[in-house]
């Protein structure tokens, strides 16, 4: 089975998300806007910036991530440097490397993460889960997979294992391009995660999303669908918040039905995306009015 690139590419980005290395904001990322629920590792606060470090917050900044890498590289050099400290800044390096999704750094990435462990028991589990997503942006999420099995093996933070749940279940899905039988594990994984009351809002919407791309993938549309409405009732039920989730569901489906020319559906399903108020709304009700006209559906 060969998945259109659009579900590979918005499963995949989402995966590494922007707030990812939230938890050294105090070195090189304060200007990072934070996504709580993707950030399945403690805070770490490090003093004493030195100038080294500091000019890689600023190429970080501008997202200069080899720079930042080369920075980093040269601060580790420094001799009395503690085992954490030097676990921190590995950390740094690997980190710069997933968010320049340049192939060369996020290799270097896998590296950098392992060497992290081996200066703290702090980022074991943390480094490790990293090095999984590494894997997922290099396309092997076979390995990436048996990472994420290893960790949830072993004792995790009620988030950090709900994060990794997830992380498993993008892993299924990606490797299901090639053997459809990975469809339905990858499914019970996000479902498992959108049901779970202590995942959280956040996370549980982005399951449900995930889970609605899946059935799509699979052309269970009914499924689907339900999957989408499911979304949107978790939404209204919270004050809608976490609505951009929901009406990514929404749209998701939404495309399905026009590619199936079932014109009346997707455009029932954009203006239910539309009427949640939220970033998508003005597009949705575009797209809405367009097939509207396009295939006479008046009121």
């Amino acid at each position: 089975m060969k998945f259109p690139s659009r579900f590979i590419h918005s499963v995949k980005i989402r995966l590494i998300p922007q707030g990812i290395i939230a938890i050294t904001a105090s070195m090189l990322i304060a200007s990072v806007e934070a996504d709580p629920p993707s950030t399945p590792v403690a805070e770490s606060v490090v003093q004493n910036i030195d100038s080294l470090v500091d000019a890689a917050h600023t190429a970080y900044s501008h997202q200069r991530y080899r720079e930042t890498v080369a920075l980093l590289r040269e601060r580790l050099r420094a001799p009395r440097l503690s085992e954490e400290r030097r676990a921190q800044l590995w950390m740094l390096v690997g980190h710069a490397g997933l968010r320049s999704s340049d192939p060369e750094l996020v290799d270097e990435a896998i590296t950098a993460f392992g060497k992290a462990s081996e200066f703290s028991e702090t980022w074991k589990n943390p480094a490790l889960y990293y090095q999984g997503n590494a894997k997922v942006l290099l396309n092997r999420p076979d390995e990436a997979l048996a990472i994420y099995e290893a960790l949830l093996e072993r004792e995790l933070p009620a988030a950090f294992r709900l994060r990794t749940k997830m992380a498993r279940g993008v892993a299924l899905f990606l490797m299901a391009q090639t053997d459809p039988a990975h469809l339905v594990p990858a499914s019970e994984m996000f479902g498992a995660v959108a049901n779970d009351e202590a995942a959280g809002l956040s996370m549980r919407l982005e399951a449900f999303c995930r889970k609605t791309k899946i059935h799509v993938a699979a052309e269970q549309w009914r499924a689907a669908m339900e999957s989408a409405k499911q979304a949107k009732e978790l939404c209204l039920a919270h004050n809608q918040q976490g609505v951009l989730w929901a009406q990514r569901a929404l749209h998701e489906v939404a495309l399905s039905e026009a590619a199936r020319e079932q014109w009346q559906s997707a455009v029932d399903l954009l203006e239910e995306a539309a009427q949640l108020a939220g970033p998508m709304t003005a597009d949705c009700e575009r797209q809405a009015e367009a097939w509207r006209l396009r295939h006479f559906l008046w009121e």
